[in-house]
């Protein structure tokens, strides 16, 4: 167009009008994408306001239809309606792609339902607070992992000493299964090496105090030997007492304060000889899952042994090498670990039953954490800081070793855990609340209880608490521990439940990921990615990221004058970000 004023351009209610220097009129009423990506409206060519020189509807992308609406007008042939169609087209589909930018805000924001809350690192004891921040600054990694690790090991190190009296017949020790999930490379390996490092440092004291036991044990046995041979030379000649010879000395057993072994009859074993309990510390818990029952072709008791241990329930196992059973009456083992999202299916029930299992896990399964280096340390003053709180937990002792003491709530605390008990009990009555989520918020009322008395007891080794009755702080405290905690079951569950076609979705999203966030129908042919092996299966996959709200379809003139339809994920489609069910870190719901 050689014009020399240039055309003006008017929006109003979906219709688009241009007016040209020369009078004519090109009006492009509610432009629309397709599931295909195709822009479709009608179109009106007039000269002036009163002539109306042709009237269609097509797509605006396909050339060809471009030129039959061109061609279908009988005006002056010096008017160059193609470039006109062009100019419109330009000015509307520059603002269609600033409309979808300005709703792709709100698109990808994730929903309340996904949303997590960052740990309340507030609700911890100085001592460990400190601990969670300096270590998560130094990995780098999210506080999540320090402060969630540790709440595992902190309530082993208190084990069955203590229990508390929520009312008469309901007490609830210290025990906790957690686990972090995050992606691989991540720092949650590292998290739980720094965070298991007291008991790391006194397990090795405990097994140098174990081998000076030992050697004074064989010297024992040597000195029991001969004094034994001497009583029976006594005895045969009538000079020794009647009656039963020296006692043998006794054996040492090497004290665990933790294990890596999962399986049921090592623990047993374990427990049998450490009846305050232990901590289950490993890196990849699902290999902790894999591993029940794998001796009896699925069809053992481990499962139902680790359910068990949660609730401190009575536990008897029978081993072949024994003539009596392993009878314990007050089992207690606290879980640490992690696992990658694409795991978290492992943790169901392999034959599809509800057990309840997962449902026992405190999970964390923050936002990640964008890598880069830092200078920051954990300084050796906050690490022995954290160490002392394990080694005043550890101080504590029960009327014996499988009997604990018995505390209880202070009048404010008991006020404080009934208003947070029946909160709880009225988010679950809403007839409105998700199904996959009700089995894990009803262990939320036990943890609450179980949290409230392990933050508490760290206080009162730390100075913060007089006396080791459960006051309202260490109450409101667990109470924002379990808000945060609900949070994460929410992201987690979402993703527990995902759907074959979710995994899909997921699949092709991560590939899209790692080739810059765009990709165009045929280099999804080429990858053979979704299983696609025909352009129309490609394009309907594409349709669906974009129905899933993970993207939009775009539009570009290629060489040729062709039309190459590409799709791009929206920026802030993040391993975190969900719409519906959270699957492989990528919003895949509806």
């Amino acid at each position: 167009m050689a014009d020399q004023a240039l055309p003006t351009y008017e929006v109003r209610e979906g219709l688009h009008r241009f007016w040209f220097p020369d009078g004519t009129q090109v009006e492009i009423h509610r432009p629309a994408r397709d599931r295909l990506g195709r822009l479709w409206a009608e179109v009106l060519a007039r000269a002036g306001e009163d002539r109306l020189l042709n009237r269609a509807r097509f797509d605006l992308l396909d050339l060809r239809a471009r030129d039959r609406f061109s061609q279908g007008i009988s005006a002056d042939a010096r008017v160059d309606w193609q470039a006109r169609l062009l100019f419109a087209l330009e000015h509307v589909t520059r603002a269609l792609q600033e409309a979808e930018a300005a709703a792709e805000v709100e698109q990808t924001l994730p929903p309340a339902t996904d949303r997590v809350e960052p740990f309340p690192v507030g609700a911890l004891p100085m001592p460990l607070a400190r601990f969670a921040q300096e270590a998560a600054s130094a990995l780098p990694c999210p506080p999540d992992f320090i402060g969630v690790l540790m709440l595992p090991l902190l309530g082993a190190a208190i084990g069955t000493s203590r229990v508390l009296e929520v009312k008469p017949g309901w007490y609830e020790g210290p025990r906790m299964y957690a686990a972090v999930v995050a992606e691989p490379g991540s720092k949650k390996s590292p998290a739980l090496d720094l965070v298991a490092t007291p008991y790391q440092q006194r397990q090795r004291a405990l097994h140098t105090d174990y081998l000076h036991e030992k050697a004074q044990y064989q010297l024992a046995i040597a000195q029991h030997e001969a004094d034994l041979l001497d009583w029976k030379q006594r005895r045969g000649t009538g000079r020794a007492a009647r009656g039963d010879g020296p006692d043998p000395p006794h054996e040492p057993v090497l004290p665990q304060i933790f294990t890596t072994d999962a399986t049921l009859e090592a623990l047993a074993t374990l427990l049998e000889q450490n009846p305050r309990g232990v901590a289950f510390i490993q890196d990849e818990l699902t290999a902790w899952v894999l591993a029940m029952n794998q001796y009896k072709g699925g069809r053992g008791a481990d499962r139902h042994g680790w359910l068990s241990f949660w609730s401190g329930a009575p536990i008897i196992v029978n081993r072949k090498t024994r003539k009596e059973p392993i009878v314990l009456n007050n089992p207690f083992v606290g879980v640490a670990g992690c696992l990658p999202p694409d795991m978290l299916s492992e943790l169901t029930d392999e034959r599809g039953r509800e057990d309840g299992f997962v449902h026992r896990l405190l999970f964390a399964f923050p936002d990640p954490l964008a890598m880069h280096w830092t200078e920051a340390v954990v300084t050796q003053a906050t690490l022995q800081g954290y160490g002392c709180v394990l080694e005043g937990l550890w101080t504590l002792q029960g009327v014996s070793p499988q009997t604990p003491r018995v505390t209880s709530f202070t009048p404010a605390g008991r006020q404080s855990f009934i208003e947070f008990a029946n909160a709880l009990y009225e988010e679950l009555a809403d007839p409105d609340f998700p199904q996959t989520l009700r089995g894990p918020f009803a262990k939320l009322e036990g943890y609450g209880a179980r949290l409230a008395l392990l933050l508490h007891l760290c206080r009162y080794v730390c100075g913060d608490a007089r006396s080791e009755q459960v006051d309202e702080c260490s109450v409101l405290r667990a109470a924002a521990m379990v808000q945060y905690f609900k949070s994460h079951a929410r992201r987690v569950y979402n993703r527990l439940h995902a759907m074959p076609e979710d995994q899909r979705v997921e699949q092709v999203v991560r590939w899209i990921q790692r080739h810059g966030g765009e990709c165009t129908v045929r280099a999804l042919l080429r990858a053979n990615m979704g299983g696609c092996k025909r352009r129309q299966e490609a394009e309907t996959l594409l349709q669906e990221l974009v129905d899933r709200g993970l993207g939009r379809l775009r539009d570009k003139l290629v060489p040729g004058g062709r039309i190459q339809t590409s799709f791009a994920l929206y920026r802030d489609v993040l391993p975190t970000s969900a719409n519906g069910r959270d699957v492989g870190g990528c919003r895949v719901g509806r």
